[in-house]
């Protein structure tokens, strides 16, 4: 996704003036009406404007969107990016998924769970911030995705411009969080190449950081939080899980997150004593391979996904 400069479009100086710091305002329809006329007076007086605005230095991001009600969805996100005061981005927000469109709802999931979806922040400490837009897709899943713009110089022959990429996280979520207190924030979430691959729905810890306009993997480098991780597999590992239990989905994320720690010896035992206890199937699934079949599968798996070299 590339985005160019925008020119500064009449009358948006004022709605991005009145707006300090960092917060959420809201535009009723009476008092946008006053501003505008005809058909288009009605249009705004029947939908109330929210304006959420994230500030960090010399750089103010304001995102705007119709104010979601009567359970109607149809109405499109957009995100505006200031640089002292000049606009350099007015873009409408496109989600990743085909014939669909940033809607309110994205925004207010957000909102419900009382976390900011409108975040300026400086991901890779090159002292120029990035603006981030945390999305969620809706639906039964609630797929959370990801915007994240980053600045870029102009030269003799281009204006300057924000560029923009799209990360979709799938089921596992996100949370942004400094594990290193390095200064430098990293995307915590899972490996969804996981989900439903083994009947389940358990992954794998996977981290992220921004770097030169990509989000690299990182999660071998944060062995401390991988064994956290870790942690959370005990129960189905064959001296704690209940004989003739499937445990295909969750052993396989503890086999993951084993061959991060390069404890890859102790993986192979530990699957063969699950099956011997009858942890690998069939069960309820025997579309999915189970018994050594299953063994073989992960083997496969792990190597093809890059847990194992």
């Amino acid at each position: 996704m590339r985005i160019g400069y925008v020119a500064l479009a009449a009358g948006l100086a004022t709605l991005v003036a009145g707006c300090g710091g960092s917060g959420v305002s809201m535009q009723s329809g009476a008092a946008a009406a006053g501003a505008a006329s005809g058909s288009d007076r009605s249009a705004v007086h029947a939908v109330p404007t929210v304006t959420e605005v994230s500030q960090l230095g010399r750089i103010r991001a304001v995102l705007k969107y119709p104010q979601p009600r009567d359970g109607r969805d149809v109405y499109q996100a957009r995100l505006l990016i200031f640089r002292s005061g000049r606009l350099l981005l007015d873009e409408r927000l496109l989600p990743p998924w085909p014939n669909y469109g940033a809607t309110p709802s994205d925004v207010w999931w957000f909102r419900r769970y009382r976390r900011r979806s409108l975040v300026v922040r400086d991901l890779d400490r090159d002292g120029e911030p990035e603006v981030l837009v945390n999305l969620h897709g809706g639906g039964a899943h609630e797929i959370p995705y990801t915007y994240i713009y980053s600045y870029e110089r102009g030269t003799p022959f281009s204006r300057p411009m924000y560029d923009g990429i799209q990360h979709v996280w799938d089921d596992p979520g996100v949370r942004l969080t400094d594990l290193n207190r390095d200064r430098t924030p990293e995307f915590i979430g899972g490996d969804s190449r996981f989900e439903y691959r083994f009947v389940g729905h358990y992954v794998p810890i996977q981290i992220w950081e921004y770097r030169r306009k990509r989000l690299l993997d990182v999660t071998r480098r944060f062995q401390a939080a991988i064994r956290r991780d870790l942690a959370r597999y005990r129960a189905c590992l064959p001296n704690h899980a209940r004989r003739g239990r499937d445990e295909r989905s969750c052993l396989a994320a503890w086999a993951a997150d084993e061959a991060l720690l390069g404890q890859v010896r102790l993986i192979w035992p530990v699957l063969e004593a699950a099956r011997v206890k009858g942890n690998l199937g069939p069960g309820y699934a025997p579309f999915s391979p189970y018994g050594r079949a299953y063994i073989a599968a992960v083997r496969s798996f792990l190597h093809r996904t890059g847990y194992l070299a």
